[in-house]
């Protein structure tokens, strides 16, 4: 596992505009399954923790750091409806121009990778999801504390990330071009800096066991969660 430092300028990300998906294919291959598969788990668990939040006066804010293409927001939209009005940052600015050409109903905005560009207090709901990794560890604490300073009191932030521990998983992160400079963070060092940032309320599980596209196997991975094998993990926390 690399331990050098993930350089943040939009440059390393650009690259990869066009051939995004194919390379995420490729690496997945193995697995039997398309890399739809796997956006689909993800954003069924995020649907499954927003859905407790959903308000009917207004839709719920949602925030998407490090959205890349917005692969997920299509999906996300179309299963929540009007119960959320999303929103997309990354450092890639070739790469939100595709995310905004493919879903305009999304706000997109193009950032240094640093900054949040939001006011304090303007999300209910944070994600990122498998972005960490990317960023350089002496930066983890201040990705947090910006993502927390964007939540409004009472609301999540949610980070799935690649389990260092599934052989499987570091396979794909080997071989897969974006993840060349990848620095991967272990559960129990996420939920550190969860708890160092003063989130409270932290609850983490592992996800993706079986890459089968099964109802039962989803079904089977809710009695498994607290087993440190699944292809990636989740943790989510509150802001007081």
């Amino acid at each position: 596992m690399k331990t050098t430092s993930v350089p943040t300028s939009s440059a390393e990300f650009n690259q990869f505009r066009d051939t995004y998906s194919e390379g995420i294919e490729k690496s997945l291959s193995f697995s039997g399954q398309s890399h739809d598969f796997y956006i689909r788990i993800k954003s069924d668990y995020l649907l499954r923790q927003m859905a407790p939040l959903f308000k009917p006066e207004a839709p719920l804010q949602v925030l998407d750091i490090g959205c890349g293409h917005g692969l997920s927001h299509g999906y996300l939209l179309e299963k929540a409806g009007t119960n959320i009005a999303l929103f997309g940052i990354d450092p890639a600015e070739s790469v939100i121009e595709v995310a905004q050409q493919n879903n305009p109903q999304v706000k997109y905005k193009a950032n240094d990778g640093n900054t949040i560009p939001f006011a304090d207090n303007s999300f209910d709901f944070v994600q990122a999801v498998c972005v960490m990794h990317h960023v350089p560890p002496e930066q983890w604490m201040h990705f947090m504390q910006e993502a927390k300073r964007v939540l409004k009191p009472g609301g999540k932030l949610l980070i799935f990330e690649h389990n260092p521990y599934n052989p499987l998983t570091l396979y794909i992160v080997k071989t897969c071009p974006l993840d060349e400079n990848a620095v991967l963070l272990n559960d129990r060092t996420l939920k550190h800096l969860y708890r160092d940032s003063g989130f409270s309320d932290i609850k983490q599980e592992f996800i993706i066991f079986f890459p089968i596209d099964k109802p039962l196997f989803r079904y089977l991975e809710n009695y498994l969660k607290f087993l440190p094998l699944g292809a990636q993990y989740v943790v989510h926390a509150q802001k007081d």
